[in-house]
């Protein structure tokens, strides 16, 4: 990250949404997870007490880490299991292979995951209005203000089948601005994970990136 302390980062703010997702037919009871009155006799009927949930390094997922500091998921009877992972792509396969029972995944890879045949089901959601770009500065000097533009004829660092890229296609579908490699486009890289997409713009070939949070803040932060 030194590297990145020496330069100057620029924030274009855009909404997104993440959702809550887990193998179908695996919880019982998790439902009720609000009202204390009736914990006590709910809590004898459950199926299941015991979850793996996976999440990411997203501000969206701190959720479940509140619900275990405060005792939320103690007073239902549950005790939760809190594994990072480092992809959407790595959280489904964790469904799938039995590793996890929940997970919190983004609303685009989900509904990919469900078109493919995968047997997990939402039932929440977590977030809202967390997803953003950064830019190098050197794109923005001597501009007062900017748009989705500035990313023309720049090397874009995205993650494929994430809503963050997504919303990135369609805001550049509807300022008229092509994909692809020609003049006048926006060049997208792909990578595999978020860290690593942030990761990139150490490198002189990246000049920004499509991040959720605490990417852009942090991006910020570090100047």
């Amino acid at each position: 990250m030194k590297a990145l302390a020496t330069k100057n980062w620029k924030r274009l703010a855009v909404s997104g949404a993440l959702a809550v997702t887990l193998a179908a037919g695996s919880v019982a009871g998790l439902a009720g997870c609000s009202s204390q009155d009736n914990s006590t006799s709910s809590n004898s009927n459950l199926e299941k007490t015991e979850f793996n949930l996976g999440y990411l390094n997203s501000t969206a997922h701190l959720f479940a880490f509140v619900a275990q500091e405060e005792g939320y998921f103690a007073d239902e009877g549950l005790n939760i299991n809190l594994t990072q992972f480092s992809s959407s792509s790595e959280l489904e396969s964790g469904l799938s292979n039995g590793k996890l029972d929940v997970a919190f995944i983004s609303t685009v890879p989900t509904f990919t995951f469900a078109s493919q045949g995968s047997d997990i089901s939402i039932f929440g959601g977590a977030m809202t209005n967390g997803h953003g770009y950064v830019i190098k500065s050197d794109y923005t000097k001597g501009k007062s203000s900017w748009d989705i533009s500035v990313l023309k004829d720049r090397n874009v660092a995205s993650v494929k089948n994430s809503i963050q890229d997504a919303e990135l296609q369609q805001l550049l579908d509807q300022a008229g601005i092509k994909i692809g490699d020609d003049k006048g486009e926006v060049h997208i890289k792909y990578f595999d994970s978020q860290k690593d997409a942030y990761a990139a713009l150490k490198n002189a070939s990246i000049d920004a990136a499509s991040v959720y949070s605490p990417y852009a803040s942090l991006a910020e932060s570090e100047g």
